[in-house]
């Protein structure tokens, strides 16, 4: 793999908060706009936006101390959300630095940094409360092995054990033994099809078994048997590296192997994956390498059955979309936001999913257009 800064809008994943309750709001997070500096680089906001539900409205909220984009957002037990790495909006480098938003103040606060900077890393949170946060690229572009944990009853980062592959761009799944599972990205020498478990309770990576395929910002979401649905990404098609694919399959954490489980109607990278209340999984937009511009950038959405582990098409977004966000909301519709909708232009628009009917409708649009950007649900106490 050649060794180069992973793009700003490739280091989505979209942050969905789990458990037994469901968002009321959803807090929008940095990115990237439309605006570039003479060398037509794009840097990181430092603007966030709520989404109120019973209000269908985003409205401003506090502002990031640091710019930044493709950084990662996590839930926290206290229901604060913690604001991790990216690429800098002074820097348009990894930084390490790190924010906790308080919901009830509606503002940023800066909390102590990371070991290293790290842009295309995971974030996720342990059932013990602490946040695992593993590899992506640091300050020199050099993609890490290393991780570390945030506790949040400190605020502090402190080391754990390192990956057996450094990575960027790789999934991160918490199983529902606790464990959680990392997958594929990319470093200098390769595309990855590997995978490790990282066990909270000895804080080490163990190897587990490998995807079919390389595949680097593939979606990963935990399905309600406890399996994981691994879908699309940048993979080696014939001469080409980092090309979407359409093809998916399922890790079972009993048997600790990945098995393929069809394709999906597009190839896609850059797409969203979201568990849908009725068990099922949204998938939508993305880019499909295969294609000419400006048809390459993917309104196109599917679902997929867990009942017939299948992929069914369905009715498209209003808006072609790649690294925008997609977040679950209370009443089991599914927010989605920004991106890019061409090659040269970040779209401000946002449109909700119903499952009931399967179709897209126009929700609004953002305080600020976005793309690379954070998307976290907030419990509905907040």
């Amino acid at each position: 793999m050649k060794h180069t800064k992973i793009p700003i809008l490739a280091l989505l994943v979209c942050l969905i908060a789990c458990g037994s309750e469901t968002p009321r709001r959803v807090l929008i997070v940095g990115g990237i706009d439309n605006s570039t500096d003479q060398q037509g680089t794009h840097h990181g906001l430092s603007s966030a936006e709520l989404y109120d539900e019973k209000k269908q409205a985003f409205v401003s909220t506090g502002s990031l101390n640091e710019g930044r984009g493709g950084h990662q957002a996590t839930l926290l037990g206290n229901r604060q959300v913690l604001v991790t790495g990216g690429d800098g909006a002074e820097t348009n480098h990894p930084v390490a630095t790190a924010e906790l938003y308080d919901p009830r103040k509606g503002s940023f606060r800066v909390t102590q940094s990371m070991q290293i900077a790290r842009a295309g890393h995971t974030a996720v949170l342990l059932g013990n409360g602490q946040v695992l946060v593993a590899g992506g690229q640091d300050s020199t572009f050099t993609e890490s092995s290393t991780a570390e944990l945030f506790d949040p009853a400190t605020g502090t980062f402190s080391p754990t054990g390192m990956m057996h592959e450094p990575r960027a761009g790789h999934t991160a799944t918490l199983l529902q033994d606790g464990r959680v599972l990392v997958a594929g990205g990319g470093n200098r020498t390769s595309l990855l099809s590997s995978a490790e478990l990282y066990d909270p309770r000895t804080g080490t990576f163990n190897p587990t078994g490998s995807m079919s395929i390389p595949r680097l910002f593939a979606t990963a979401t935990l399905l309600q048997d406890g399996t994981v649905l691994i879908a699309g990404g940048g993979s080696v098609v014939g001469n080409c590296t980092n090309c979407s694919v359409a093809s998916a399959e399922i890790y079972d954490p009993t048997s600790g192997a990945f098995r393929p489980v069809g394709s999906m109607g597009s190839a896609r990278r850059g797409h969203i994956a979201v568990l849908l209340k009725n068990h099922n999984v949204l998938v939508a937009g993305g880019l499909d390498d295969a294609l000419p511009d400006p048809k390459r950038f993917l309104s196109s959405a599917e679902i997929f059955d867990t009942k017939n582990l299948a992929f069914v098409p369905i009715s498209g977004m209003t808006t072609a979309r790649f690294g925008h966000t997609a977040s679950l909301l209370g009443n089991g519709k599914v927010l989605i936001a920004g991106g890019f909708a061409s090659g040269s232009t970040i779209t401000d628009t946002a449109e909700l999913f119903d499952p009931l009917s399967n179709s897209f409708a126009v929700i609004g649009r953002l305080t600020d257009a976005r793309a690379g950007h954070t998307s976290t649900g907030l419990s509905n106490t907040n």
